[in-house]
């Protein structure tokens, strides 16, 4: 059995006071960093983080990949998942999960699990101009476009959802042949 921690960085009811709120946010992110510290320390084996926008009082995690990033020198053993990085496109392109998720495998030594999900609000869904009818086959597609794109030296796409001319990803991740991909 394996044990691990989820982190949405929630702030709660958003405090009237814009000062008292911004700190709120700061503390938020830096305790669950040293709860994941701390989980390490303990032996649990991961840590993820999810992806969410404009719903701060709920998770304040708009950007799971700067804070697991932060965590990445600070730990050693612990993974670090992205639990889940939101695959729709235009709100995370494939190729800008890819590299990003590269640069995080790169940094923590191969300790990236990836998982992928479709959005959890119309709000944040719509927000970035993706189609809630859409995001199902978006997620499919880049789930099959990623491996691809991390094992091949050069690609093209052309799917429904991706286009691009020949290209090579600048770096590769550090696991073989690449990150464990969940859904």
């Amino acid at each position: 059995m394996k044990f691990g921690t989820l982190a949405e960085l929630p702030v709660g009811p958003i405090p009237p006071d814009e000062r008292e709120a911004r700190r709120r946010e700061r503390q938020v992110w830096f305790e669950a960093g040293e709860q994941t510290m701390l989980s390490e320390e303990l032996g649990f084996e991961y840590v993820w983080a999810t992806e969410h926008h404009f719903i701060g009082h709920y998770a304040s995690s708009s950007a799971p990949e700067c804070w697991l990033s932060w965590l990445a020198p600070q730990t050693a053993t612990i993974r670090l998942g992205h639990g889940v990085i939101q695959m729709t496109n235009p709100m995370n392109h494939v190729l800008r999960v890819a590299e990003r998720a590269a640069a995080l495998d790169i940094l923590s030594n191969g300790r990236v699990d990836l998982g992928s999900g479709r959005g959890f609000t119309a709000e944040e869904i719509e927000a970035f101009g993706a189609s809630p009818d859409e995001t199902r086959s978006m997620q499919l597609e880049a789930l099959e476009i990623l491996p691809k794109v991390w094992t091949s030296d050069e690609f093209e796409l052309d799917t429904e959802h991706y286009r691009t001319p020949r290209l090579r990803l600048a770096i590769k991740p550090v696991q073989e042949p690449h990150p464990p991909l969940w859904m």
